[in-house]
């Protein structure tokens, strides 16, 4: 059983979630922006997700994850996307952010 947020992510969220392309969800950078201090309310998200854009389709509920590897997962993203929009902007990418 993984243990740590990496592997989780990789394993239940990678289908559907890039470092810094939204490609069916929102990128992990948009989600840092989002929910960088709220781990609360990235659980709480993730157990019972709604429909955000309508646009793009409902993510599916992670209950079968657990509270707290999605703790793990959380922490995972934060770490991971730190540092990477800024990084885009001095490099002149005039389209860093995630368009939506």
């Amino acid at each position: 059983m993984a243990t740590d947020g990496e592997t989780l992510f990789r394993a239940n969220c990678s289908a559907c979630h890039m470092l810094n392309q939204q490609i069916v969800g929102p990128s992990m950078v948009e989600m840092r922006e989002l929910y960088r201090n709220k781990p609360k309310q990235f659980v709480e998200w993730s157990l019972k997700p709604g429909k955000k854009r309508q646009s793009a389709i409902q993510m599916p509920a992670m209950a079968h994850v657990g509270e707290e590897n999605l703790r793990l997962i959380h922490a995972y993203i934060v770490e991971a996307a730190e540092g990477v929009l800024e990084a885009k902007r001095k490099q002149g990418d005039p389209f860093p952010e995630t368009l939506v």
